[in-house]
């Protein structure tokens, strides 16, 4: 089951309080399994909201599955396209909206991407060294394995996984490889040879980094996030939830930008965390934060 983060926080920070416009639009830029866009949904409907417009994105296309299942019985306008959220300004010249009222990105795994154990996202289940969220796209964590350099293996350890013993892992990949491809066809071996090079401490495992590093490398992660947030400012509130550093930097940086030109402002400043609450019954919500911006509208969109 997919239980979304931050919940209370989207609704009470994203949604107006007193919607006065001729139609409220929300894009989804991250639907997953749908569970913000459900909640958003149902509050819209309870505030009586006129003349709702749900757009929903995924490049994952079983998220896009489920949300054909989920417009279904809906009884308002739904488009629902199969792109990253890096073509949201081509999707609205598409539907010729200029902006919507709120958007949404929630930039990380749903848990049905790590409990698949086609997709390769987790070292818990043996399975081939995948971690597309695009199953279309030729790039896996596999072909970086057996193709980068030496460096550019470091590199991406220590930049998007901040593992200290990025070069001794990526020296020891790269020795292996000529000898033994067999370790990079499989999550668990790959993950066992890992725990040889960095001794376990605590109850993370060493391969934890290393997989998170792939996996942001394989999807361009980081990049797409940056070329979103570098287009004008396309919604009157945008909510984006990060988990790693390396994104809350990004969207940190946009979001003053931004408000130095006079745009708007980030609300609250620090942007929103869980609660201890919600960490209990979630722990996958731990790393989460919600930064939402804001145009210099009154509080009713």
């Amino acid at each position: 089951m997919h239980i979304p983060v931050l919940t209370n926080q989207v609704l009470e920070f994203l949604l107006p309080k007193n919607h006065r416009g001729a139609s409220f639009i929300y894009l989804d830029g991250t639907f997953g399994g749908g569970g913000h866009t459900n909640a958003l949904y149902l509050e819209a409907l309870k505030r009586n909201y006129q003349n709702i417009h749900f757009i929903l994105l995924d490049q994952d296309k079983e998220a896009i599955e489920r949300a054909h299942l989920w417009a279904q019985d809906k009884d308002i306008k739904i488009n629902i396209f199969h792109e990253n959220f890096v073509e949201i300004p081509r999707v609205l010249q598409q539907l010729k909206i200029k902006e919507v009222s709120i958007a949404l990105l929630d930039i990380g795994l749903s848990s049905y991407q790590l409990q698949d154990k086609e997709r390769g996202f987790s070292f818990n289940d043996s399975s081939m060294i995948d971690m597309r969220m695009n199953q279309e796209q030729e790039v896996t964590a596999q072909s970086i394995l057996m193709t980068y350099s030496e460096e550019k293996l470091a590199q991406i350890f220590f930049e998007y996984g901040e593992e200290r013993a990025s070069r001794k892992v990526a020296q020891k990949i790269v020795t292996l490889r000529q000898k033994n491809k067999s370790f990079f066809e499989n999550t668990q071996n790959f993950a066992s040879f890992i725990e040889t090079i960095i001794p376990r401490r605590g109850r993370l495992h060493p391969a934890t980094k290393i997989f998170q590093a792939l996996r942001i490398e394989v999807n361009e992660e980081l990049q797409k996030l940056s070329k979103t947030l570098e287009i004008p400012f396309f919604s009157d509130r945008l909510g984006v939830i990060s988990f790693h550093s390396g994104e809350d930097r990004i969207v940190k940086r946009a979001y003053r930008k931004w408000q130095k030109e006079g745009l708007g402002e980030e609300t609250p400043r620090r942007g929103l965390i869980p609660t201890r609450e919600e960490i209990k019954y979630n722990p996958r919500s731990r790393s989460a934060r919600l930064r939402v911006f804001s145009r210099k509208y009154p509080d009713e969109i």
